[in-house]
């Protein structure tokens, strides 16, 4: 499969910062990166068609924010179009922008909420290390197993599916060698494979070679595998013992139709593509709010993800039983809790303090607790909550107006 993008990293800088870029472009270059550094001095006016192209044709991007960018309307032109042409993507990490600070100058409110990096003289080895990792970019190999002859068919739109996802490379056991030269091909592709897939019918195939994917795939600790039952098959016409063996496994896909099956796959790929760069591991955040303060928990919720934090809301749907026994459970299980008390009533917020004081008393995970904090969003309060929390207990003052700042920076003492 070919690589849609031509460039690893877009570096969008002034032009009076120029020294600063090139000799981070080449180190970029120097550890393996494909570096697009755009010469201001070879155009005149507004942004080239070449610079839009090559953000389309970028993967990542790397943002130098100093005094001289945000008085640049060519940096703010290529910040605008990257985080409106890449939204999606950048929301969902399966593309990158870090913003490297060259000094104190405020960040606008549109890179706000993206990982941002100090560029101090005692900061740029680390700084510089983080941004390189995040850019670095690893293929997700899927192996897609050989069929029985009635699911052929499928093959090339199964396929045809997952290349479009454009950061996967999809290896068909299909086109192995016959006889026992398949099961050497099948088990070397296995070996360097991170999901495998496969689409099961009736037929154990000949030799009964369905099976011997399915089961050896199975054995494996470091292949996540991801089966699709055909709604044709019914199970109590198969009567290969082995065969029914493999069709009755846990975890099998049922009940769906082969596209839906197929975004099942790419949603999972994207899962494990995503590079988890905090503390230790995917690290979760908690963000409780009530529904008055919905759109606030969202901007927490973009600042939590661009350092790395897998983010949970509150459920919304469901029983009442649902929503307690959802609620309890993050509470409890989240390394990181954020309250937001903006325009939620008194009696709400100190209600979601004192069961979470109750929770905690009796929860051992609780043991696992990064950290607890309560944003003070506008407008301004009367009364005192009255809950005093033991332990690493954090408030977020934004009582006199949303300073993401402040988030970013308690984030940040984490890593």
């Amino acid at each position: 499969m070919s690589d849609r993008f031509s460039y690893d990293v877009f570096l969008s800088h002034s032009s009076v910062d120029d020294d600063v870029a090139r000799n981070i472009a080449e180190r970029l270059t120097k550890d393996g990166l494909r570096v697009f550094l755009d010469d201001h001095a070879m155009h005149s006016g507004g942004i080239s068609k070449q610079v839009y192209e090559a953000i389309q044709r970028s993967r990542n991007f790397i943002v130098l924010y100093s005094e001289h960018a945000s008085k640049s309307s060519w940096v703010a032109s290529e910040i605008d179009y990257i985080v409106s042409s890449t939204r999606d993507a950048l929301r969902n990490q399966y593309r990158r922008l870090v913003v490297l600070r060259l000094d104190g100058t405020p960040l606008p409110p549109e890179l706000s909420t993206y990982l941002y990096l100090p560029w101090r003289p005692e900061d740029r080895e680390s700084s510089y290390r983080k941004a390189l990792k995040d850019c670095r970019h690893k293929t997700l190999r899927i192996l897609l197993a050989k069929p029985e002859k009635g699911l052929v068919r499928h093959v090339p739109y199964a396929k045809q599916g997952l290349d479009r996802f454009g950061e996967i490379e999809v290896i068909s056991a299909e086109n192995f060698a016959e006889g026992d030269g398949f099961n050497r091909e099948f088990e070397e592709a296995l070996s360097e494979t991170d999901l495998f897939v496969q689409l099961l019918g009736p037929s154990a195939g000949r030799r009964e070679y369905v099976d011997y994917q399915a089961e050896t795939a199975r054995q494996q600790k470091n292949v996540v595998v991801m089966q699709w039952l055909s709604s044709e098959v019914d199970l109590g016409t198969v009567t290969n013992p082995r065969h029914r063996s493999v069709l009755q496994a846990d975890g099998i896909i049922m009940n769906t139709t082969l596209p839906e099956f197929v975004k099942q796959v790419c949603d999972h790929a994207l899962k494990l593509k995503t590079p988890t760069t905090s503390v230790s591991g995917s690290l979760r955040a908690f963000i409780n709010a009530d529904d008055s303060d919905s759109e606030m928990a969202k901007e927490i919720g973009k600042i939590c993800r661009a350092h790395r934090f897998d983010t949970i809301h509150p459920a919304r749907g469901g029983t009442t039983e649902d929503v307690r026994e959802d609620l309890e459970e993050n509470l409890t299980s989240c390394e990181v809790v954020i309250f937001l008390y903006g325009n939620a009533p008194y009696t709400w917020m100190r209600g979601q303090l004192l069961n979470y004081a109750k929770l905690r008393a009796k929860s051992p995970k609780y043991a696992d607790k990064k950290l607890t904090a309560i944003c003070v969003l506008p407008p301004p309060k009367q009364a005192d909550l009255g809950v005093d929390l033991a332990g690493r207990v954090e408030r977020i003052d934004c009582v006199e107006g949303w300073d993401p700042e402040r988030v970013h920076t308690l984030l940040k003492e984490l890593k």
